[in-house]
């Protein structure tokens, strides 16, 4: 297949357990006051807000080109969460890019860590059957001394975790799923097949059914994978801030749905309705207050889909009483 500059990431999600309930280490008024110390902080060492300074541009999309322009009550109405960077340049694996960029995503009730990966570019690009070996190879492939990429980075080693909830009972980390994401450029004339290709780790037999076309390429999601093929004509840049977007935003949701198939403590409730109320208006492509906007994006809606979270969303959202209009599953069930 004609593809270049192959992206990866790969992330896990945890949620914060109390008693078998999603606990919460802040309150809703402390999570506000915490943004609003981190606006007023110029060298954000820690847990920083994730934006302007960041490589994927899903915030600037969702809510303004700086955070000192949005209030801090409009930051938490969306659940702004925190991001936190590091990098490796080590890795037991000769077919990624010596750097290897840690990542993780935290709110109040749960935290994503990813690890980003670029595969060499390969002239002429392999077999299918090679390029799923170099993949497999990629994510089972230890970071420095950590553990296997596949397993998620290890939470342990990010600073500022919380030990207990804001009724002071431990917290406990359950794994609350992993995602993939693959992204490439491609000189072909069928994006749709590539995009399954990618998110089925190149099986022996693709078939582009279920994938979606977008700008400028496909994207398809199958299993915990999504795989996303761009025309090589966009350019490197573009791609790989598309690429983070997607990783962003797919991080967001996870975080966001650990609310939607658990029972949260009763600090926790506020944050589920905001969570199902995210969930509902980027599902629907609709800007929810106080935004103007919502990162527009297929991804959102076959991304819910493939984790069976349409009815529990809108179980809870009934439940509730939030008055949001039912989520319909998609006309396309990715196959």
């Amino acid at each position: 297949m004609k593809l270049e500059n192959v992206l990866v990431s790969v992330g896990r999600t945890w949620r914060f357990d109390t008693g078998g309930q999603t606990g919460v280490d802040l309150t809703k008024n402390r999570y506000a006051k915490e943004i609003n110390r981190l606006k007023g902080v110029k060298d954000q060492s820690d847990f920083r807000l994730p934006w302007p300074q960041y490589r994927s541009r899903f915030w600037r999309y969702m809510l303004s080109p700086s955070y000192w322009e949005t209030g801090t009550n409009d930051l938490v109405a969306v659940l702004l969460p925190l991001q936190y960077v590091r990098f490796f340049v080590d890795t037991n694996t000769p077919v990624a890019h010596p750097r290897v960029d840690i990542e993780a995503i935290r709110h109040p009730f749960a935290l994503t860590t990813i690890a980003h990966f670029r595969l060499k570019n390969v002239t002429p690009w392999p077999s299918d059957e090679q390029a799923a070996l170099l993949l497999n190879t990629l994510t089972r492939g230890n970071v420095g001394v950590m553990q296997p990429v596949d397993g998620g980075f290890p939470y342990q080693v990010l600073p500022s975790l919380p030990t207990q909830d804001v009724l002071e009972t431990p917290i406990a980390f359950q794994n609350a799923g992993q995602f993939t994401v693959i992204s490439a450029l491609h000189r072909d004339t069928d994006p749709l097949l590539l995009a399954s290709t990618l998110a089925r780790h190149f099986p022996s037999n693709p078939t582009p059914d279920g994938s979606a076309a977008i700008h400028d390429g496909a994207m398809h999601v199958h299993g915990d994978t999504a795989g996303f093929a761009v025309s090589a004509q966009v350019g490197a840049n573009k791609a790989k801030c598309l690429h983070h977007n997607y990783t962003a935003l797919l991080a967001y949701l996870q975080n966001l749905a650990t609310l939607v198939v658990s029972n949260p403590t009763p600090e926790g409730q506020w944050y589920q309705d905001r969570a199902v109320t995210m969930l509902n208006h980027l599902y629907r492509a609709e800007p929810a207050p106080p935004m103007h906007s919502v990162y527009k994006s297929r991804l959102t809606e076959l991304w819910l889909n493939e984790r069976s979270l349409i009815e529990p969303i809108n179980q809870v959202a009934q439940a509730q009483g939030l008055g949001l209009p039912p989520l319909q599953p998609p006309l396309t069930t990715p196959a």
